[in-house]
């Protein structure tokens, strides 16, 4: 999956169905094409951060490779940016921590997200239906493939996490 956040946590963009061996550039490419409905495109002169399954490109900043990223590396070896690429690393690694920090609440609120479902597909087409038709999202028929029901499962969640979020503040 694909979850673009914003700095108040919120998915601004999701783009699930993809196995979870998918590289992240082939999943990222899949999301930009031209041909998508619902293709995800980077506002000229914005930028994302990416982590390191990404490269940087037009409106996407990763971390430098074979220098400290992590700020568990920084905290337990009480040093300080020794040069420029250290430096960007570390403030890099504190701003994606809002996707880091997202996604560990987006998962612990939707346990659903956690493991593989032990629940009847009818019941989960049933919970489908009932969240897509509040949000306007109405599920065709109850016989949907599995894929596609993980994906409104997702999609869904994103789309109440953002609501709660919303209610929140």
């Amino acid at each position: 999956m694909l979850g673009v956040v914003d700095w108040n946590m919120k998915f601004s963009y999701v783009l699930p169905g993809w196995e979870g061996s998918a590289s992240d550039s082939r999943v990222l490419h899949d999301s930009m094409r031209t041909d998508r409905q619902d293709a995800f495109v980077v506002p000229h002169g914005r930028y994302y951060l990416a982590d390191a399954g990404y490269t940087n490109g037009p409106g996407f900043l990763a971390p430098f490779r074979s220098t400290w990223y992590h700020l568990k590396e920084w905290a337990s070896s009480q040093q300080q940016p020794q040069n420029a690429k250290e430096l960007y690393n570390l403030r890099h690694s504190r701003a994606r921590n809002v996707v880091e920090r997202t996604f560990r609440l987006w998962k612990k609120k939707w346990g659903i997200l956690r493991t593989q479902s032990f629940f009847d597909i009818k019941d989960q087409v049933t919970c489908v239906h009932w969240v897509f038709n509040k949000m306007h999202n109405i599920v065709k028929n109850s016989y949907v493939k599995r894929t596609l029901l993980q994906i409104r499962i997702i999609n869904a969640c994103c789309m109440l996490h953002n609501f709660a979020r919303d209610r929140q503040h």
